[in-house]
């Protein structure tokens, strides 16, 4: 029997198997993941489930889904091994003067102009032994950065990053998102230009802005901004969601949040008018005071713990969509009764 994994103490480890077989869904693969034998984790899986007094994982079709029990503990686990892991010294602090090592990215044609060329400059300054290898934003984006329905993945969507859409609110909150849930992967998606409200003082771009704010407390391995994409990669994005935030002042309400509900995203979301003329808070998704970064953070949270247990509020915002917005059969005859109506109007 090994006597670490991954650099955590037995004890410990028991804890890594828990993460492994909550992400996986399977003891083969957590075995396989952890090269660990089947018998081996049979007994920890064994061990754990005696000393938490539930069975934790229920062998389903699908694969081991986890106890309401679990779903509670997976959050507390993750932070504990985050935490003996900065301990033990596995994740050192990044120098970027000293560090040898290439960090891919993806970019849009648009960014490869306007922000790769000034992004390398920097690096030349500041981190002269840091490589990148550039991708395009392209239909298997998900797939080169390793993405799936398995994975913590929260997605934030708005046509252009700005405060209208409460974009500086999810950059304060993301500080604390990323260091409660140590493995979530978080997709913004969006352009750097204006359409509501007023610009930066100074040129910059509100994406700037928050960077320099809050920038040097986030992981940026696990921030990935795409600019804007083609409509069908963007319900690519959607549809590896764990969880979506959509946020805006009382304001028109943006297209981005219905498709997003049409897609079955779990959906936190200020509490703002028109947010509440489509969604309500525990029926079809969860919302929170649009100036809490705080309440953002922890209601993200929620969602990714309790993934199966919120699978109804999923459900329900396809069906809120379908039922209130569909083209076809809402949209279009409600809008050709209105012109009907209106052409009447005039000819009477």
């Amino acid at each position: 029997m090994k006597s670490t994994v991954e650099g955590v103490p037995v004890d410990a480890a028991l804890l890594v198997l828990f993460d492994e077989i909550y992400q996986s869904q399977s003891v083969t693969r957590a075995a396989a993941k952890l090269e660990l034998s089947q018998p081996t984790v049979s007994v920890w899986l064994a061990k754990l489930r005696r000393a938490l007094g539930d069975p934790l994982f229920v062998r389903t079709a699908g694969g081991m889904k986890p106890t309401p029990r679990a779903d509670a503990l997976i959050g507390p686990a993750r932070e504990a091994l985050a935490l003996l892991r900065r301990i033990s010294g596995q994740e050192s602090a990044f120098d970027a003067t000293t560090a040898r090592r290439v960090f891919r990215i993806c970019m849009t044609d648009a960014s490869h102009i306007t922000l790769l060329p000034r992004l390398l400059a920097h690096l030349r300054d500041v981190a002269p032994g840091v490589g990148l290898a550039v991708t395009p934003i392209d239909a298997s984006t998900a797939q080169r950065l390793e993405l799936s329905r398995k994975d913590e993945v929260i997605t934030y969507v708005s046509r252009n990053l700005e405060p209208y859409r409460g974009f500086h609110i999810f950059m304060r909150a993301l500080p604390e998102i990323l260091k409660r849930r140590p493995r979530a992967t978080v997709l913004i998606i969006g352009g750097d230009e204006v359409s509501y409200g007023r610009k930066p003082t100074k040129g910059k771009t509100w994406r700037e802005v928050m960077m320099a704010e809050v920038g040097g407390a986030l992981d940026m391995s696990r921030v990935h901004f795409t600019g804007k994409v083609p409509y069908g990669q963007f319900l690519q994005l959607l549809q590896i969601s764990s969880v979506h935030v959509y946020l805006t002042v009382p304001f028109v309400l943006s297209w981005s949040l219905l498709e997003a509900m049409a897609a079955g995203c779990l959906i936190v979301a200020s509490g703002t008018q028109p947010v509440r003329e489509a969604m309500d808070d525990g029926v079809n998704g969860l919302l929170v005071d649009f100036l809490s970064p705080a309440q953002v953070a922890a209601r993200v949270e929620e969602a990714l713990v309790n993934q199966d247990r919120l699978q109804p509020l999923r459900e329900r915002a396809r069906q809120t969509v379908v039922e209130r917005y569909d083209l076809l059969s809402v949209c279009l005859p409600q809008q050709l009764a209105l012109i009907e109506w209106l052409a009447a109007r005039k000819a009477s």
